[in-house]
């Protein structure tokens, strides 16, 4: 069940696939997620990898620790060089950071 923090993120990474005229599951995209490492955060690359198919094991997804204040994703597309970077809304962090652990996959729902 996708909680909270990972479906917001599985519609950027679609709506990042679209803006860069790229495929699901290709080898050209290469994905860091910069995050502080807490869970809520760390599953926003969850998000991501259902949407793009970037996976650790295809050695397109990387996860780099930053200061809470620099939580970002950046994607690029290695064959065009383009790149697009998705940070979550200051307002979703308010509402969503407190949910409690057994209500997330419903917030999620």
């Amino acid at each position: 069940m996708a909680g909270v923090f990972a479906v917001p993120d599985y519609r950027m990474g679609e709506h990042a696939l679209q803006n860069l005229l790229a495929q699901r599951r290709s080898f050209a995209l290469d994905e860091t997620h910069r995050t502080f490492l807490k869970v809520q955060y760390s599953c926003v690359a969850d998000g991501w990898q259902a949407a793009t198919g970037v996976s650790a094991g295809k050695l397109n997804l990387h996860i780099v620790e930053v200061p809470i204040d620099q939580t970002e994703t950046i994607i690029r597309d290695k064959n065009t060089g383009k790149v697009q970077i998705f940070r979550l809304r200051p307002s979703f962090l308010t509402k969503c950071l407190n949910i409690p652990e057994d209500k997330r996959a419903a917030a999620g729902r």
